[in-house]
């Protein structure tokens, strides 16, 4: 079983928990917060390696700058970012590290 920190303002949707189910087992454990992320990557990397302690996989919403960086200069963590649409729709997720 796994533990899975998803952090967003939003509810989260049956599409990302299907989508989380099926990449991480139908008994993983989704715990739902609404943490401000540093849009400083570095100061951003550091909060997530505190998260990474309590948790499996750490996901969800971050800052623009935050995710874009860590795709030209990856963490070393299990992270996933959840991507929207300008209307606020699930568009999709991106894995890393899983």
């Amino acid at each position: 079983m796994k533990e899975i920190l998803f952090n967003s303002p939003y509810e989260i949707t049956n599409d990302i928990k299907n989508e989380l189910k099926s990449m991480f087992g139908e008994d993983v454990v989704i715990t739902q917060k609404n943490i401000s992320f540093d849009t400083n990557p570095n100061t951003a990397s550091v909060q997530l390696r505190t998260l990474a302690r309590e948790f499996d996989v750490v996901g969800g919403i971050f800052p623009q700058q935050v995710w874009i960086s860590f795709l030209k200069k990856p963490i070393d963590i299990p992270i996933f970012f959840v991507i929207y649409k300008a209307n606020k729709e699930y568009d999709y997720i991106y894995y890393m590290n899983v």
